[in-house]
């Protein structure tokens, strides 16, 4: 399942809305693809866990408080420690053993990084014409700076956890497309050594996804529970600037083809009733709505939600081929 990957052709960009005099022209979180650009689903390589966590942090920040990314400056400490929280959870459904599969959207991506860190290391090699002194004086500061880093994370953790149990995806903040998974701890291997990053792949990270195939890799609900061995969709986000191209459809054909490996003949996943756009998605490509939150679960706290399913179909809106 490791070895999965799924290649599609992205629609074309839908036109931009016309500009005014006002607004200045919005900057491109990545090197635009053309308009029959490749989009890759594979699994989530470690080295994209930061953009990852990037991507699940800001949705699941804009779900819980409905301001728009980046978030307030009240709420900066806040989405810290949430990202911090994802990229921990990330980190660990990527082990060995995992019972999860976390799926990547990607693109590829133009030199530009690339560029930049040869500049850096440029920038490196005359720091070290400068002198040894200056060298040994910056590389002190920098470790100041980053002691300092770490006390701060560490107490906002502190106040954040004294205040309440962040849920990745769960209760409120449902994510584009699904509910969560926090069952970190559950599904930990003991004693397994963490692989070593990865080498940075000349992509962007357009999407991702992440595959239950076991009720322990997931959280668990007052109501609508799919069934425990049922293929579940969960912490489903897609970056903004490239919505309407069918990543979000490619990374459900994907889910289908690693649930039809794991032998699970359907899908399932939960869509919040606030949100159309997704519930929408999810009707066009065949879920059902198997049952729906009543309205007394906003009294604890809980968005209302549609559970759905779908059975496994073989392959749609790819057009790549498929390794499992």
């Amino acid at each position: 399942m490791r070895n999965f990957s799924m290649d599609f052709e992205l629609r074309p960009a839908p036109p931009p809305p016309p500009p005014t005099p006002a607004a200045a022209p919005a900057a491109a979180p990545f090197p635009p693809a053309g308009p029959a650009a490749a989009l890759r689903v594979a699994p989530l390589p470690r080295a994209l866990l930061p953009a990852a966590a990037d991507l699940l942090a800001g949705t699941f920040i804009l779900s819980t408080t409905m301001s728009a990314p980046p978030p307030r400056p009240s709420l900066q400490p806040y989405a810290r420690f949430v990202r911090r929280r994802i990229a921990k959870y990330l980190d660990d459904h990527l082990r060995p053993g995992a019972r999860t599969l976390v799926l990547a959207a990607t693109v590829p991506c133009l030199s530009d990084a690339v560029a930049a860190g040869a500049g850096g290391e440029g920038e490196e090699e005359t720091g070290r014409e400068g002198g040894a002194e200056a060298a040994a004086a910056a590389a002190a500061a920098r470790k100041q700076r980053e002691a300092a880093e770490l006390d701060r994370q560490r107490m906002e953790d502190e106040a954040w956890d004294a205040i309440f149990s962040v849920r990745i995806g769960g209760g409120r903040g449902g994510g584009g497309g699904g509910g969560a998974a926090t069952a970190a701890d559950k599904n930990k291997p003991s004693g397994r050594p963490r692989p070593p990053p990865s080498p940075l792949p000349p992509v962007a990270l357009v999407g991702t996804a992440e595959l239950s195939l076991d009720g322990s890799t997931r959280s668990r609900y007052l109501t609508l529970n799919p069934p425990a061995e049922a293929a579940y969709l969960m912490n489903t986000a897609v970056a903004e600037a490239w919505r309407r191209r069918g990543v979000a459809r490619a990374l459900v054909a994907a889910a289908d083809a690693v649930a039809a490996a794991g032998g699970r003949d359907a899908v399932w996943l939960h869509a919040r009733l606030v949100d159309a756009p997704a519930v929408a998605l999810y009707l066009s490509l065949g879920f059902d709505v198997v049952a729906t939150d009543g309205w007394w679960v906003g009294l604890v706290g809980q968005d209302r939600r549609h559970l759905m399913r779908r059975a496994v179909v073989a392959s749609d809106g790819g057009g790549g081929g498929v390794s499992v």
